[in-house]
Formats: structure tokens, sequence, C-alpha cells
């Protein structure tokens, strides 16, 4: 991994000296960014994927492996395009992910009634972006916390999902107890001298090797027996031993 512009940027990817990828983005394996293109935000370019000529990739969009971005597209907002796009404007998630170069959304994204009260209920985990590394993925897990006597409180469950030279995918799972919650924090320490390089679902404070992550607006609460999942992007530069996390419910 190196820097470009502040960015991650993987050894193997080709990333022109005129394009740009900002502090908190990332581009993964083999993949290509060139001409003018940008690579803002907290977007990711996975392996196998090509960005160039005017393309903008921003917000928390993920350009999917096999993707061929190019002229003036603009990719934002958590849009996952997998196929050749070269114009138009697409800001959300859509299953068909199409490219008809129609102005923003109109042909993605349809207009939507007022969602009720059910259709806005936090009932499971929101999904972290996926990556593709050149190191065999393992999995390893810390054993759950014990929430308090009577039912209350929450459990955390810390997993390495990925892993690769220096640096690691981490996905941790809170689960309410017998009672549901209104808010978590789930807190450890690193034993390694492992750093957080950036997280999602949460937010996350250091204070040292000590991390606090606590729930973010949308996943705090929880009924009774029910989990979410939040995530980070963690940097190793020695051994990667799991910590035992605290849950503490709210």
């Amino acid at each position: 991994w190196h820097s470009n512009g502040g960015g991650w940027v993987d050894n193997r990817a080709n990333v022109a000296a005129t394009a740009f990828v900002g502090p908190r983005a990332a581009v993964f394996g083999n993949s290509t960014v060139s001409g003018n293109a940008r690579i803002e935000d907290l977007a990711w370019v996975n392996s196998g994927a090509t960005v160039s000529g005017n393309a903008v990739v921003k917000g928390s969009a993920l350009v999917q492996g096999g993707a061929n971005l190019s002229g003036n597209v603009v990719i934002g907002g958590d849009a996952e395009p997998s196929a050749a796009c070269g114009s138009g404007t697409y800001l959300m998630f859509s299953d068909t992910r199409g490219c008809d170069g129609g102005p923003g959304e109109t042909d993605i994204n349809p207009a939507h009634g007022t969602f009720s009260d059910a259709d806005l209920a936090i009932t499971g985990a929101t999904p972290p972006p996926t990556t593709t590394t050149a190191a065999p993925p393992t999995t390893t897990q810390a054993p759950p916390t014990t929430p308090p006597a009577g039912g209350a409180g929450c459990t955390a469950t810390y997993a390495v999902s990925n892993q690769w030279q220096g640096g690691f995918q981490v996905d941790v799972t809170v689960k309410a107890g017998a009672a549901p919650i209104t808010g978590w924090t789930v807190g450890w320490t690193f034993p390694s001298g492992q750093t957080v390089a950036q997280s999602w679902n949460t937010v996350l404070t250091t204070t040292g090797s000590r991390i606090s992550a606590a729930n973010a607006d949308h996943n705090g609460s929880l009924a009774a027996g029910a989990s979410t999942t939040f995530g980070f992007i963690g940097n190793a530069p020695g051994a990667n031993t799991d910590p035992a996390p605290t849950c503490t419910a709210h």
C-alpha cells in the first residue's frame, strides 16, 4: 500500500499522476485510475475496475471489479456500478446498475412515497463494503461479552473478516439482550499497536490504544434479541491480536 493524494492505493494498482485519490478514499488490487479521474470522500475502487477520463467517484460509492467508468460520469452516494458507464450521474444503489446517461437518478431511482414507521424500523444489520485483497481471507473471533443479569444490556462479537500485509478488516456484531435497548457503546483496547483507518455504521473515537465505538443515528435502537453490525479497516504494524470487546447498553 502507498499514499496518493493522501488516500490508500494498493501497490498492484495503476494510478496515473494526473488522477486524484482523496485522503479517505481507497483503490484496491489490480485496478486502474487514469486521466483526470477523481476518487474522493470514502469512495472505494475494487480490484479489476477501471476509472478514466473525467470520471468522479465520491461519497460512499463502491466501484465493483469489472466496472469501466469513463467520460464525465459521476458516481456518488451509495451507488455500486459494475459495468461500463461514460455519462450521467448515479447517487444511489440500484440492483440494475444501469447506465443510460440520463440526468441524476431519473433512470435508476424512481420517486417513492412517504415511508411508514414500520418501513423505517431497524430490524437487522447493514453489510459493510466488500474488499478484495491478495492475502487469503482468514476469520478469527473473540468471545462475546456477557450481558448483565435480568436480560437487559448487549453483547459484542469482534471478528476479523479479512487481513493482508499491514492491514485488516473487522466486523463487530452488537446484539441486544432479553430487553430492547435505545443505544449502545462497544469498547476495546488494541493489544498489538493496531490503529483504525476508517469505519462505518458507528461513531468511533480513539484515545491511544483504547477504542470507543458508539451507535450511529440509524442503528442504536434494537428490539430484544435483535442485532446490528458495524465495521472498520485497521492498520497492523506487527501481530494482529484480537482484543476483548465490552458492550454497554443505553
